[in-house]
């Protein structure tokens, strides 16, 4: 949270890192650096730990602002997330009385400056905060309350694409390649099991939805994306959205040794083994092996990772599924390095030893293979590695916004975009910076025009279309709205202002996002369609579905905008990557 508020600041100071370093790039500790062949990979490089001082001063000079950003956040955000996440039992029950985040502000250390063979410029930093932060809540008359946020995690900055003139950069990016870790300390006690029950229920959730919000806002694919120079041609979207690098094929094949965590009346305690991977935001389970400590995984317990870094890591939990209780822990294996299972193409086999409470507890079998991404349609058809798995392209839909939605439409939008039985969503979508100054300013235009009320109503009276109206006047169609709700409408003039505001919102709508869907090269797939569709909160439907057959994609873009229905368009672009074996 305190690295998302500070995310601006950093860049900018990164910037002057930069401009720094290249007065010392002939420095022996700076310039004895090794070029890698991916863009993504990071040689070894000298750690600029004078740098560490003005950062925190930065920060100390933030933290400030960034204390009142995350107070009004925990009221107004966390808090009815916090809700909507409880048990319906205890939905709205939880009361934040007070949010404050502490004096002491994060702490940078290890900062790394490198070069990749990109040109980009990548700043790395751990990152550290130990806040004295007050959150009060009450639930059901049950005090809860949040004293201490503990924080780690190694944040990256990048400079990109290069420019020739100041500052060099077109843009900034700001994320974690990894999750951090996050501990929290919590108060308040209950005198009953059935109340320490509902405590330990809110805690968790607490708990959880900050984590997510963290990971969701800032760990890859997420990330801060800031433009350094709006005059030249970087596109917002694609800093914050890049392609991915490649893809990381998992195979999980067996175990052995792994903990008994359930009571057998016919034998010996056993366990029904699962694993769960986590890369970045991507999380996949396999399925359950029953009652055994020894499970072997049957043929489609794969799957697909997109990675972005190389520097990525994952973790792999090993669980035992119950059916009446929670799931137990038999063990984990963290921070597996994905760059050493990069590098070559062929099946990579690895056992893992799994660990449970600081003692091995068991081994884990897999297989890993890597395999890029190129744009350009496989000349020799799909590699037989390539087609041995779950997914042989990726989809991408780029979704900047949404034009001419009906007055009737209720915002925050979401697209959903279907192949088959494949589908994936936007985040909700954003009003662009509309205020009560634009429909002042239509007041404006209709002063100047002072005839063009009377006009607007008599045609209207005949029954002409708005659009129509429009032409004919030769001013915008949403000024003739303007002027026909005000008469038509409610008759205070703030009111009718509001009302054309609110059409306004729902006409423009932001949603600069790309989402990208794996799929399989079946003959089903390939007869397929791209479905489509906006739905606006109130879970209808908005204008019609579009349908694109995925053959008039493949081997080029389709460029938007999309109509849903005549008026409203949706400006994006759709485009396929194909998974291939490196040379």
């Amino acid at each position: 949270m305190a690295s998302f508020s500070c995310g601006v600041g950093i860049g900018v100071l990164a910037t002057s890192y930069f401009n720094r370093w290249i007065n010392t790039k002939q420095d022996a500790a700076v310039s004895q650096r090794h070029w890698a062949e991916d863009a993504t990979a990071l040689p070894p490089s000298g750690c600029v730990e004078e740098h560490c001082q003005s950062l925190d001063s930065l920060v100390g000079i933030l933290w400030p602002r960034v204390h009142r950003y995350m107070s009004v956040l925990f009221l107004e955000q966390i808090g009815p997330s916090i809700n909507d996440a409880l048990p319906s039992m205890l939905k709205g029950s939880v009361k934040i009385q007070k949010a404050t985040l502490g004096k002491a502000p994060p702490r940078f250390s290890n900062i790394i400056l490198q070069e990749r063979a990109d040109k980009a410029i990548v700043l790395e930093m751990s990152i550290a905060l130990t806040s004295d932060l007050d959150v009060q809540t009450k639930a059901m008359h049950i005090p809860i309350g949040l004293k201490r946020l503990k924080f780690n995690g190694k944040l990256s900055v990048v400079l990109r694409p290069e420019s020739g003139n100041p500052p060099f950069f077109g843009g900034v990016e700001i994320f974690f390649v990894d999750p951090p870790t996050i501990d929290m300390d919590f108060t308040g006690a209950a005198d009953t099991a059935d109340l320490r029950a509902i405590r330990d229920s809110i805690r968790s959730v607490i708990a959880n939805r900050i984590a997510n919000r963290i990971k969701n806002a800032m760990v890859i694919p997420a990330r801060i994306a800031i433009d350094l120079d709006e005059e030249n041609a970087v596109d917002i979207v694609d800093l914050k959205y890049p392609d991915p690098v490649g893809i990381l094929r998992v195979l999980v094949r067996s175990a052995t040794n792994l903990r008994a965590a359930d009571m057998n009346l016919l034998g010996p305690k056993t366990s029904d083994p699962y694993v769960i991977i986590e890369v970045g935001q991507q999380k996949w389970r396999t399925s359950v092996v029953s009652k055994t400590l020894n499970p072997v995984w049957e043929h489609g317990n794969v799957y697909d990772f997109l990675v972005y870094e190389r520097r990525q890591h994952a973790t792999l939990t090993v669980m035992d599924a119950d059916r009446l209780t929670a799931d137990d822990l038999l063990g984990q294996i963290k921070e597996v390095c994905l760059e050493p299972l990069t590098r070559s193409s062929a099946m990579v086999d690895m056992t893992l030893p799994v660990i449970f409470q600081g003692q091995q507890a068991g081994i884990l079998s897999l297989s890993t293979r890597w395999f890029s991404l190129i744009k350009e349609v496989p000349v020799q058809g799909i590699h037989p590695a390539v087609a041995g798995g779950p997914s042989q392209l990726v989809l991408s839909a780029k979704f900047v916004s949404v034009g001419g939605s009906p007055k009737s439409a209720k915002i925050p939008f979401v697209i959903r975009v279907k192949v088959d039985t494949f589908e994936v969503a936007t985040k909700r979508s954003t009003t662009p910076a509309v205020t009560r100054a634009a429909a002042q300013e239509m007041d404006r235009v209709i002063q100047k025009h002072r005839g063009l009320s009377s006009i607007c109503r008599w045609l209207r009276a005949k029954k002409m279309p708005v659009a129509e109206i429009a032409q004919m006047t030769g001013v915008q169609q949403l000024v003739v709205e303007h002027v026909l709700s005000k008469d038509e409408g409610p008759a205070n003039e703030s009111a009718a202002l509001r009302q054309t505001q609110s059409s306004l919102k729902s006409r423009h709508q932001l949603f600069r996002e790309i989402l990208r869907l794996s799929l399989p090269w079946t003959e089903k797939i390939t007869s397929s369609v791209v479905e489509i569709e906006m739905i606006g909160s109130d879970k209808r439907h908005v204008g019609n579905s579009l349908r694109i057959p995925l053959s008039e994609i493949i081997g080029k873009e389709a460029n938007g905008p999309f109509a849903l229905m005549p008026g409203l368009e949706i400006q994006g672009r759709l485009s396929v990557m194909w998974l291939s074996v490196p040379t």
